[in-house]
């Protein structure tokens, strides 16, 4: 490919990634206010049924999809356009299965109920188990249409898969928080939900045919046990990254007071907002990933899987790292002051983002390499679990977040490694670290500014005011070191002016 060419296309990948990465973040945001709107309106026992009823749904759909919708991008590149309607249609029938095994689950629970919730009063154990049919339904229509937005991307139509998530995500919020708004009942929120899985169901009928109109020629017969090959790891790297999620919480209330374990529920946690980015990125990236190694092009893998970090390295580090630098200001802010000692725990969490800069996994799915994925979430809980249980005895409530902090490094260590085998390098040329020690050091001066003169020259104004001037003098000052730096150029600029006009949801 000659050098405009390249550029071209290096363009449109960049045009590509900045919009799914918007979808993605804003998906995310209209999840966090589903969230917060259902709290404040409902009163706890309310609370207590729908959020049990989405923790059920949501815990079998993990189970129910099992990796399967992530080996669109792999086979879509390895089989061709020839086949990939068959193998989309596969895909989709076999989550139409899977759907109906998890809405049986539920029917299993509504009928078990009383002897698994002992402790729940009769009137909200009678709601939920009247519910909870409702929510299989939900499935049996809602998982088959998983793989769609995935589909999307592996066509290369970036934009249509963020409308689909965007509008599928504005649907589910609009099913579950309207009634409430209006003081319908709750049942009247999850017929809802019913209802839009009806409308998401036959919309991405409509949408397939559009995009992948038949007839498409037969699988061979190997295809299905080579999928199943790929996918399983998969769902199982998804089911023990949940348990991983949650391990140092259960430690938390198992070794510390119930107040302890509020509180680091409120600090312990990554800001969903910004995984979404490298995530974001990785989905539009892992199809030309598969197209170069099947290509057997390392050069332009690594040099690909280069420019994504660098790119995603320029807005995850210095958000991570003002998000540590004012941590005490927007939990007491957000939370209320009660939970100050949340702070730490949440700096050791935000911490663990710094390194956040790319979808790690994406290069071994390229490289049909599922299985290294199972083994480090493995090695990662694992390692979580050892240190947990010894570093909350010591240091208390910061103990479980710093075990988290420590298994995300040696997780990132063996990745790197196994990377680095794939594309033929070594740990020193496996990643950008000159690029990235460059915007890493340069977050870094922008936080000590800003924590001087949040603490030291602002601390006797009005929190917000405060909170307010600090943040816009940590933008200035990480944007002039930037340029200075020349990790920040004008071609980074002119990105950020089509987020700020939203110019990529319409060319």
């Amino acid at each position: 490919m000659d050098r405009p060419a390249a550029d071209a296309d290096e363009t449109r990948l960049s045009d590509k990634a900045v919009v799914v990465v918007f979808s993605r973040v804003l998906s995310t945001l209209v999840e966090l206010a589903t969230i917060i709107m259902l709290v404040r309106l409902l009163s706890k026992e309310t609370m207590a049924i729908i959020g049990f009823l989405l923790l059920v749904y949501q815990t079998t759909r993990y189970f129910a999809t099992f990796g399967f919708p992530e080996s669109v991008f792999y086979f879509f590149e390895k089989l061709g356009p020839p086949y990939q309607r068959a193998f989309a249609l596969r895909t989709f029938f076999i989550l139409g299965a899977m759907g109906a095994f998890a809405a049986a689950l539920m029917l299993a629970l509504a009928a078990l109920a009383p002897q698994v919730l002992r402790s729940w009063e009769p009137g909200p154990l009678a709601t939920l188990r009247q519910l909870l049919p409702w929510l299989a339904l939900v499935a049996v229509l809602e998982i088959p249409t998983w793989p769609m937005n995935n589909v999307l991307l592996a066509l290369d139509r970036q934009k249509a898969a963020s409308w689909y998530q965007m509008l599928t995500s504005a649907g589910s919020f609009v099913a579950l928080v309207v009634p409430v708004l209006l003081g319908a009942e709750i049942s009247v929120a999850i017929y809802g939900l019913v209802i839009f899985a009806v409308a998401r169901f036959a919309v991405t009928v409509v949408w397939f045919q559009l995009v992948l109109p038949g007839p498409s020629a037969p699988l061979a017969p190997g295809t299905l046990r080579e999928q199943v090959r790929f996918a399983v790891p998969l769902g199982l790297n998804a089911l023990s990254s949940r348990v991983n999620k949650y391990l140092d919480k259960f430690v938390v209330s198992v070794m510390l007071p119930v107040a302890a374990f509020a509180e680091y529920q409120v600090g312990g946690q990554e800001l969903p907002l910004i995984t979404a980015i490298p995530y974001g990125v990785g989905s539009v990236f892992i199809s030309r990933f598969v197209a170069l190694h099947l290509a057997g092009d390392r050069e332009g893998l690594l040099a690909l899987w280069y420019r994504g970090i660098e790119g995603v390295s320029l807005v995850v580090v210095p958000v991570a790292m003002l998000f540590v630098v004012v941590a005490h200001d927007f939990i007491t802010l957000v939370f209320g002051a009660e939970y100050a000692p949340a702070v730490l725990p949440f700096q050791i969490y935000t911490l663990i983002l710094l390194h956040r800069v790319t979808q790690y996994s994406a290069i071994l799915q390229a490289h049909a390499d599922t299985a290294s994925i199972l083994r480090f979430t493995m090695i990662s809980l694992l390692s979580n679990l050892v240190l947990s249980v010894p570093l909350t005895w010591l240091l208390g409530l910061s103990g479980p977040a710093l075990a988290t902090l420590l298994s995300a490094l040696v997780t990132w260590y063996v990745y790197l490694k196994r990377i680095g085998v794939h594309l033929g390098v070594g740990l020193g040329a496996v990643f950008p670290w000159a690029y990235y020690g460059k915007v890493v050091g340069v977050a870094a001066v922008a936080g000590a500014v800003c924590w001087g003169l949040r603490y030291l020259v602002l601390d006797e104004l009005p929190q917000m005011l405060a909170l307010s001037i600090a943040t816009a003098a940590f933008l200035l000052v990480y944007a002039a070191l930037g340029a200075l730096a020349r990790v920040i150029d004008r071609s980074h600029w002119r990105i950020l002016g089509g987020w700020v006009r939203l110019r990529f949801l319409w060319r």
